[in-house]
């Protein structure tokens, strides 16, 4: 099994921690929906859905999760919440 390693954008700790001052859960929902891409095979993560039309240039599938959701908006409907967007990079195995 290959260890996976998370990286973000510059802009999004900071953006996280000022969310967090207003949503409280978000860090810990966050995390755990971390745990759920590391312990889940890949294909089989149910409400994954592939971002298209990105263009030829884009060679790395983009990801928008369906179904994240943060215990703070428990009782707010079906579409508010957060949005996630990642891709999955995978690197060639060295096999010398």
């Amino acid at each position: 099994m290959t260890a996976i390693t998370f990286q973000a954008v510059p802009e999004f700790p900071k953006d996280l921690d000022n969310l967090s001052k207003k949503y409280r859960y978000l860090k810990e929902d966050f995390e755990k929906f971390k745990k759920v891409l590391v312990s889940t095979p890949f294909n089989f993560i149910p409400g994954n859905v592939r971002i298209s039309d990105l263009g030829i240039n884009v060679k790395t599938p983009i990801y928008k999760p369906k179904h994240f959701r943060s215990r703070d908006f428990k009782g707010k409907g079906s579409k508010s919440g957060f949005r996630i967007i990642y891709a999955q990079i995978k690197e060639e195995e060295d096999d010398s």
